[in-house]
């Protein structure tokens, strides 16, 4: 597993990227309304779940696939779909569809935190991430009734968290790729000696 993620470090760099330009375009668009809201969650959860994807992406059979991170990219895509086609027209329904699918992040993120213990350096960011998201999840789902803009920034913030922590594993995972490169074993050439012929022995 270790392999597979550390050759596709540029996927976690680019999740992290993606999580902080979204945070800013929530706070930006904080007067919004919800169906733009879920518009712009369906886009980012998208692209986000495609990214997850492809951090997975050339695992070889003898390697420990990395199935939560698979499993987080595929229903994120799920739901950024239910995002971009449903007409959400309630602030409440958006702030629980986006919940959810924090709280899955933070499930999935949890398991990969488990599975990925023993082979990365940053098995607590992780954990981290799952923790907040969890906890961001259940304050979501109280908040719509203070308001869209106590929502937005709650999206916001927890979108740059996410966005600083998985910029981090991918930096920690382009290192180790690095360090692995050089640690590398090369292919031995055998070296070759010339054969010098056997000086007859003189008889007495």
């Amino acid at each position: 597993m270790e392999g597979t993620l550390a050759r596709n470090w540029w996927a976690y760099a680019l999740r992290g990227a993606l999580a902080m330009v979204f945070a800013l375009m929530i706070v930006a668009w904080s007067s919004a309304s919800p169906i733009a809201l879920g518009r712009v969650f369906g886009v980012f959860a998208i692209a986000e779940g495609a990214l997850a994807i492809g951090a997975t992406l050339g695992s070889h059979a003898d390697e420990d696939r990395p199935w939560p991170l698979l499993f987080e990219g595929t229903i994120g895509i799920g739901f950024g779909l239910v995002g971009l086609i449903a007409p959400l027209g309630s602030i409440t329904v958006v702030a629980w569809l986006i919940a959810s699918w924090i709280a899955m992040v933070g499930l999935l993120e949890g398991a990969t935190s488990v599975k990925m213990r023993r082979h990365i350096s940053t098995p607590r960011v992780l954990i981290g991430i799952g923790v907040v998201s969890l906890l961001a999840a259940s304050a979501m789902l109280f908040t719509p009734a203070l308001g869209e803009i106590v929502v937005v920034y709650l999206l916001g913030a927890w979108s740059a968290f996410l966005g600083a922590a998985t910029f981090v594993i991918g930096m920690v995972l382009r290192r180790d790729a690095h360090t692995s490169l050089l640690f590398e074993p090369r292919d031995t050439v055998p070296s070759i000696v010339p054969h010098r012929p056997s000086r007859p022995s003189r008889r007495r």
